[in-house]
């Protein structure tokens, strides 16, 4: 399994309560297990579920369960810290749903994870929090913070929660099937065609990825899991993929090799793209009719830029210089406007000039986060989690997590925000923050 330098930080195990979130800059770990150790290592601990989920906040159903929440602060049901943009896995850092901000921030719920591993990927879904870590084990919580069971299966891409499966791809190449509730394997199966998962998503039950059939031979393509056929793929990438954008019904890829680098839209169930442009970049994000490219230090120029195409047909629309802080992990996007780290403070750019908007002064680089809600921008620097308004960068409310050195990890589910770091005590928290 071959990955670029970012996708290796976004999609390979990532590990620490460090990245919980949906914005989380996840840094990825080699770490993982042999073949064998798929199906091996079950722990099952049977919890009370309605008393931690009453701890939390958090029930069971639907109705007067529900009527707890603060339904102006869901920021929904699902929450991960990869794809960034959960429902179209276009990272563009986005949460619809709240209608308010949270201004001010009351400690609530805190997991502690036993493990020295650096970075997990984690995965909020109905009731439970799903974790991958670096050495390729999966951990489930129950919402009041206890461990259900642990499973040690080499992950390297996922986990997916889907219904009651969560899905997952080993370092080798292998889709693996637990049952949610238990964490028993259902199944483990190899790539389909022997193929090699060179970047996969999986949606809906189907697997879309770029996959490797041979040296300098690569398909996009969608596998339907129920049925263990592969229902489309084209043959239109041309060089060597370094990521994979879903949004919408179409397939965004970007690639490098020595005749071209670039990215093309392919519409899923076509077998020739919609269109494919020129894009130096090491990075991209949609959002709106607009996708991102980010040229970042240490790139093909010494210079760094961003730069924006059309969806519709990728015509360019503006690039504009970047910064040395130019980063893909904190650079998101609402539809409107990019926000992103620059030399100067984090800054809006207006989605259709690249003109700058808003700029907010930082002392230090922005940690965590950020993610953007149509009323709401949230970051944390160091330890300290700020609410801007994303119209003109103002801010709406600050306050300092106590607990953690530092706030590595920034997202929201439901009607709170989970921030995840290193405790000042040991290990690595993850913390409930609530609108007193």
């Amino acid at each position: 399994m071959r990955l670029s330098d970012k996708q290796h930080r976004r999609t390979v195990l990532l590990g620490s309560i460090g990245t919980l979130t949906m914005m989380a800059g996840c840094l990825g770990s080699d770490d993982s297990g042999d073949e064998s150790s798929a199906d091996t290592d079950a722990t099952d601990d049977t919890v009370d579920d309605d008393s931690d989920a009453e701890e939390s906040g958090m029930t069971d159903g639907e109705g007067d369960d529900d009527a707890s929440l603060d339904d102006a602060l869901h920021f929904g049901d699902s929450s991960t810290s990869w794809p960034r943009g959960l429902a179209d896995h276009s990272n563009s850092g986005y949460l619809p749903g709240p209608t308010e901000s949270m201004t001010s921030f009351e400690r609530g719920l805190e997991i502690e994870a036993a493990v020295e591993t650096a970075y997990p990927r984690y995965v909020f879904e109905g009731e439970r929090l799903y974790s991958a870590f670096g050495d390729g084990t999966v951990r489930v919580y129950d919402t009041g913070g206890e461990e259900h069971w642990e499973r040690s299966s080499d992950v390297a891409v996922g986990p997916y929660v889907e219904g009651d499966v969560v899905y997952a791809i080993t370092s080798d190449d292998q889709l693996v099937a637990f049952d949610a509730a238990s964490g028993d394997q259902e199944w483990i199966r190899p790539a389909p065609d022997d193929w090699e998962y060179a970047d996969a998503a999986v949606v809906d039950g189907r697997v879309y990825g770029l996959l490797r059939r041979g040296p300098s031979d690569y398909v996009a393509g969608e596998y339907d899991i129920a049925n263990d056929e592969v229902t489309w793929e084209s043959d239109q990438v041309d060089e060597e993929p370094q990521e994979l954008l879903i949004t919408d019904g179409t397939l965004v890829v970007r690639e490098t090799g020595s005749f071209h680098t670039g990215v093309r839209a392919i519409d899923i169930g076509e077998e020739t793209p919609r269109w494919a442009a020129e894009l130096e970049a090491q990075s991209m994000l949609v959002g709106g009719e607009l996708l991102y490219g980010l040229e970042l230090p240490g790139g093909v120029d010494a210079d760094t830029e961003i730069h924006a195409l059309s969806m519709a047909d990728g015509t360019h629309r503006w690039s504009v210089a970047g910064s040395d802080e130019l980063d893909p992990e904190t650079t998101v996007t609402d539809g409107d406007r990019l926000y992103c780290a620059t030399d100067e403070g984090y800054r809006a750019l207006d989605g259709e000039t690249g003109e700058v908007a808003w700029t907010f002064q930082l002392e230090n680089q922005v940690s965590a986060g950020p993610f953007v809600t149509d009323v709401t921008l949230y970051l944390a620097e160091d330890a300290r989690v700020y609410a801007l308004d994303p119209s003109d960068g103002s801010e709406l409310g600050t306050d300092t997590v106590s607990d953690l050195s530092a706030v590595t990890t920034l997202t929201g589910y439901r009607d709170r925000l989970w921030v995840g770091g290193e405790s000042r005590a040991a290990g690595r928290d993850l913390i409930a923050l609530e609108q007193p």
